[in-house]
């Protein structure tokens, strides 16, 4: 299931030739159903781009990613992500501000209401990597990250992904082209989270000791959860402070 920026649900089905179906919150109706692709249940789902497109992944080992445009329910995209999906989210876009408490340069990150909020690019990963997609100038841009080429041998249990503007002068040194961080923390089943920053490994943060069940943002920092029945709050990063 997905809840979108506005009243919509979505819901997917299990079984032989599942549908996706679009509700209305308001009034109850049904005003989509998208189905055709799908061969075996469906995973997950996101809506994106101010709920022009909802993005699903079904059931199977080498997970299919499919992109619906809801308008007129037409397929966009349809790609294989190599592996069992684990997580498919938007990307969140969040602003690096000066800590205003502190005189030494030092910086936080909130959440931003920039254009990235209204859902332009999302993640989606399996154990051993995480697939960006953004819909820019009308079409669909990739970018892949692969664990093994840094030799991490524990797959990959969940994952969050967020861009953060970095155009100020301490941070410049980050920027992308866009000035904007692509930044990852990936959580493994051995415990440990690494942080990634446009596609690159910057640092590990301390070594949970089990499994990392999920992370998730909120302001000024992430909240990880771990099968031992803790929650950790890591309010920065260290190339933030």
């Amino acid at each position: 299931m997905a809840v979108s920026q506005s009243s919509w649900i979505a819901t997917g089905e299990l079984g032989d030739l599942p549908a996706i179906h679009i509700w209305d919150c308001d009034t109850l109706q049904n005003i989509a159903i998208l189905k055709g692709i799908h061969d075996s249940g469906v995973h997950l789902l996101s809506f994106m781009k101010n709920d022009e497109f909802i993005v699903s992944c079904g059931i199977r080992t080498n997970s299919p990613l499919l992109i619906y445009n809801i308008k007129d329910t037409s397929l966009v995209l349809s790609t294989y992500l190599g592996g069992f999906a684990l997580d498919l989210r938007p990307i969140v876009s969040y602003v690096a501000i000066p800590d205003k408490k502190d005189n030494s340069n030092k910086y936080q990150i909130s959440e931003s209401n920039g254009e990235e909020l209204s859902g332009n690019s999302f993640f989606a990963c399996t154990e051993d990597a995480v697939f960006v997609f953004t819909h820019k100038n009308g079409q669909f841009k990739t970018g892949e990250l692969y664990i093994q080429e840094y030799e991490i041998a524990s797959p990959i249990s969940c994952c969050v992904a967020l861009k953060v503007n970095v155009d100020n002068p301490y941070l410049k040194a980050y920027a992308n082209e866009n000035d904007k961080a692509l930044v990852f923390l990936t959580g493994h089943s051995g415990g440990k989270v690494f942080v990634w920053e446009n596609y690159v490994l910057r640092e590990e943060l301390v070594d949970y000791k089990s499994e990392i069940l999920a992370i998730t943002c909120l302001d000024f920092g992430v909240v990880i959860a771990t099968d031992s029945s803790f929650l950790y709050f890591v309010r920065n990063f260290s190339k933030f402070q």
